[in-house]
This record gives C-alpha cells, structure tokens and sequence, in this order.
C-alpha cells in the first residue's frame, strides 16, 4: 500500500482527462469549467466590476505595503490608482471630462465595451498574461478597451450628445475578479 509519511494515499489517484470523462456529466462539467474574467458580463456583472473599483485604489489590493506611508498614500500620485467611472457621470464629474448623462448609462455602455469583439480579445489577453490574478504581468497586459457603441445612449462633452465611441480600462484581481478602473465616453456625433 503506498504512503507519504505514514499516509495512506491508495485510494487517491490522479485525475486525468479519461477518468473526467467516465464521471457523471454533471460532475464532469463543472470539474472542466475554466476561471477567468473573459465571459458574458451581465449589467449586473458589469456594475459589481465598476462599484469595486469606484472610490478604491487598486494597489490596495495588490499586497499589503508595508512601504508606503501615510503621507504617501494619501498623495496625488498614490490617488491616480483610484477607480473613478463615478467622475464621467454627469454631476459628479470634473470640470472638462466627458461624461455619461447618468450611472445607468455608464454601466449599460461599459457592459457594451465589456462583450464586444475587441472587449473579449482584451479579457483573453489578460487570462492569459496573468492566469491567477496575481498582478505581476497586470502591468504591462494591454487592458484598455475602446469601440464603438450602439444604441441610443448619450453623454457631455459640454454639450449633451448621442455617444458613438467609448473606453474603459480594467485590472484582474484573482483569477476571475475584473476591476473597471474607468470607463467613459470618447466619441460623439457631431
């Protein structure tokens, strides 16, 4: 019988693809499901990925810092990590960015950025460069996201108009956790 240290390991045997596929079909398909932040994302989905990062500083979460101070942390620098879609909502933004004309909008336009082609090719590309969320290729992983938009959806750019572009960046947290650090309008009809 074999053993590790006095266990008694006979009755665990790796798994591999065959003894997968002799299971039950119910066991076996939540076994192959994979974790990642490329799916689908639902308006609610999309709203958990933005409420996450709004008001919130993504090197938080990262690690905890044992070497940044408090004056460090409350500096400008260390704040330009903060997640800030609420800025590009109409009556909370800074004078001079676009905006969406409300919160609903913002979600519904970023859930659009989220599911289109060129969304899913940047949440893929982000799977792969850092498979565990462990934020050491986050950096350099391409994760902005820009396209067009359809619908009926409309934003300021001083004036109120019929949004025709938008972009959001996002960061991986753990293997399936997304962050929407920003998300806003960048083309208009003129």
């Amino acid at each position: 019988m074999p053993s590790i240290s006095g266990l008694d390991i006979s009755c665990h045997r790796p798994t591999t693809r065959s003894t997968l596929l002799s299971r039950p079909a119910e066991f076996r398909d939540r076994r192959l499901v994979t974790v990642g932040v490329k799916k689908i994302y639902t308006k609610a989905d999309t709203e958990a990925c933005i409420d996450r990062a709004d008001h919130k500083h993504f090197r938080q979460w990262r690690s905890v810092r044992s070497d940044v101070s408090n004056q460090t942390f409350a500096s400008a620098a260390f704040k330009k990590d903060e997640g800030h879609t609420f800025r590009h909502v109409e009556g909370t933004a800074e004078l001079g960015k676009s905006t969406y004309t409300d919160r609903e909008t913002a979600i519904s336009v970023t859930m659009q950025l989220l599911n289109c082609a060129q969304g899913q090719k940047i949440l893929a590309r982000l799977d792969k460069a850092d498979p565990a969320g462990s934020f050491i290729e986050n950096d350099i992983a391409n994760r902005k996201i820009e396209a067009d938009i359809t619908g009926d959806w409309y934003g300021y750019d001083g004036t109120k108009k019929k949004i025709t572009r938008a972009t959001c960046q996002i960061m991986k947290l753990g293997a399936d956790v997304l962050w929407v650090q920003t998300s806003y309008p960048s083309g208009f009809v003129t």
